[in-house]
């Protein structure tokens, strides 16, 4: 009779177990969803007119060129505009468009012999086709990733800006004859 309440217990401590996994997992697919949601609200992508401005959260995509598919934050000639509800879908939207120009999906979509370009209906599809990557669990951390790169890559830049303005400066500061 002993052995009975064992196996009870046992049995209630499995029912806890998988409960407790369940709702974890449970919790990880409703952050997952949850997120999913926020990022692909009702996004709208137009072609962008020079000299209009935007209320909402914005970015820029160039449509025409061999750089078709480039994310801009600043208005750019020849580009469509994408416009989003908060600044967290506007950033995930700005790093999946980059993360599709480095893995040259818009390569396949571009017409054109001389000046290549892409329809915007091409764009706004390859961003809601590839929304899923919104889906795993590690896109938030490889978007925090990229933004401490770009911000390192800033840095940088900003670094061999002054190493060629010291550059200059030293070559100009030779007393040189005409």
């Amino acid at each position: 009779m002993t052995a009975y309440p064992r196996q009870g217990r046992k049995h209630f401590l499995f029912v806890v177990f998988l409960l407790k996994k369940f709702m974890c997992e449970a919790q990880r697919s409703i952050s997952i969803l949850t997120l999913k949601w926020i990022i692909m609200q009702t996004f709208q992508i137009k072609t962008h007119q020079p000299g209009r401005n935007y209320d909402k959260p914005h970015f820029f995509i160039l449509n025409k060129g061999l750089n078709s598919g480039k994310p801009f934050t600043a208005p750019v000639r020849n580009s469509f505009v994408v416009s989003t509800e908060t600044i967290l879908q506007k950033e995930a939207l700005f790093h999946l468009s980059y993360m599709l120009l480095e893995s040259k999906c818009y390569r396949y979509y571009l017409k054109g012999s001389v000046i290549p370009f892409i329809y915007i209906a091409d764009v706004k599809n390859l961003l809601e086709k590839n929304s899923k990557y919104f889906g795993q669990k590690d896109f938030e951390t490889k978007l925090k990733t990229l933004k401490k790169v770009e911000e390192l890559e800033l840095v940088f830049q900003n670094k061999l800006k002054a190493i060629q303005e010291l550059k200059i400066a030293v070559l100009r500061s030779c007393k040189l004859k005409h």
